[in-house]
């Protein structure tokens, strides 16, 4: 019985000390957990009292998550993404993403409206991206070099009238998926398939999934 108790508190204590949604069927420690997100804490992260997300606090030691976390999820009551949130280009590698970090998502009530000038600028791992209906403007190169991009979900996307991209994405793999979840007034992953490549010139490999 004690050795019982012992590993459940051990296995809440795990979980609770990274504060995320880490996520597999079944842990070491015996514990079940249905969430499939294995997001970075949002204490990792630096939030101004306007609700601007502005990276990553200083001085935080992004290691100790690798081989537990693979995304980045944006909280929710981030309004916008700063400028050169991600992007240190001081630095030897200028994106302050670590490379076991290949997802960037939103949550569905996100309140986030805009990403700003270079905030995920070479961010070169990344595989999937999924943007929430808030999202409605994207900056100069907020997305730069997208080398290993392969899929791009948008939940709700509001069409192409009541989105913006200035510059904002370049460098795209031959190959990818486009998907709208929930579409609204018939802007599906076909139709914003289309806006990609006229807008950002998304390769005509890639499909609406």
């Amino acid at each position: 019985m004690k050795n019982k108790l012992l590993k459940t508190l051990t296995c809440f204590a795990s979980i609770s000390a990274i504060g995320s949604t880490i996520a597999i069927s079944s842990t070491g420690c015996g514990c079940s957990n249905k969430e499939s997100i294995k997001a970075l804490p949002e204490s990792v992260y630096e939030i101004d009292a306007n609700n601007v997300l502005h990276g990553f606090k200083e001085g935080i030691d992004l290691s100790q998550y690798e081989g537990i976390c693979d995304t980045i999820r944006i909280p929710a009551s981030v309004t916008s993404i700063g400028d050169d949130a991600f992007y240190k280009p001081s630095q030897t590698t200028s994106s302050t993403i670590p490379q076991f970090i290949t997802k960037l998502i939103f949550p569905k009530k996100s309140n986030c409206s805009s990403i700003g000038m270079q905030a995920f600028d070479e961010w070169h791992w990344k595989t999937s991206v999924s943007f929430p209906g808030s999202l409605i403007e994207f900056n100069y190169m907020a997305f730069d070099e997208c080398f290993t991009l392969s899929s791009i979900t948008w939940n709700s996307w509001k069409g192409p009238s009541q989105t913006t991209f200035n510059a904002a994405f370049r460098g795209f793999p031959d190959k990818g998926t486009v998907t709208v979840t929930n579409p609204v007034d018939g802007n599906d992953s076909s139709e914003l398939l289309q806006f990609l490549k006229d807008e950002v010139n998304l390769p005509d490999g890639w499909t609406a999934a």
